[in-house]
């Protein structure tokens, strides 16, 4: 049998007769590895809690920088020429920057989980015979 990458803990293993893309530890007990991509799954909500916190407190501790977010924000060309010029826009395009890289991040790592749960699905289906 081929070799897999488990979709829950990224263990190569080996293929199993089902064909689900999980090593055999998270195929031992799917209750447990359900859990386990809970709780990965509660990590990246609070993740994105906190980074929308993050954004949120930015955003609005200056009232005259939030005017100007809201006029510029569809803008990428002014968020560049507030790079250069530096100062507080500069600052808010860097922490708008830092949160769209966090929200992207944490969109993969829910994608990931998505296809970790597919799997399970898949193997408990499998184990109680439907499939």
């Amino acid at each position: 049998m081929p070799r897999i990458t488990c979709k829950v803990c990224g263990m190569v293993d080996e293929g199993n007769q089902d064909g689900v893309l999980l090593c055999s530890f998270c195929l031992e007990d799917l209750d447990k590895t359900r859990s386990v991509l809970n709780v990965r799954l509660e990590s990246v909500f609070a993740r994105m809690e906190r980074n929308d916190t993050m954004w949120r407190d930015v955003l609005l501790r200056d009232d005259r920088v939030r005017t100007w977010w809201d006029q510029v924000q569809d803008r990428p060309d002014l968020h560049e020429k507030a790079i250069v010029v530096g100062g507080r826009g500069a600052k808010l395009v860097q922490a708008y920057r830092q949160y769209c890289a966090e929200f992207d991040a944490c969109s993969a790592e829910l994608e990931r989980i998505r296809g970790a749960q597919s799997q399970i699905n898949t193997a408990t289906l499998n184990e109680v015979g439907v499939v």
